[in-house]
């Protein structure tokens, strides 16, 4: 069987775990919790970037 993916699909196994790390953690907040999570996600999505070396 041959499955095709593009590229930006493809991620290595250590970030795979990782995410799959996060999502059990998602899955033990409650809905308040979830709620506020998701603002300040959006809140990080939206900000601008940071030149990291201007910061130091």
């Amino acid at each position: 069987m041959t499955i095709e993916v593009y590229e930006s699909q493809v991620t290595s196994l250590e970030q795979w775990q990782k995410e799959m790390e996060i999502l059990e953690k998602l899955h033990r907040l409650s809905v308040v919790k979830l709620v506020h999570l998701d603002a300040y996600i959006e809140k990080l999505l939206n900000e601008e970037p940071i030149d990291l070396l201007k910061v130091s």
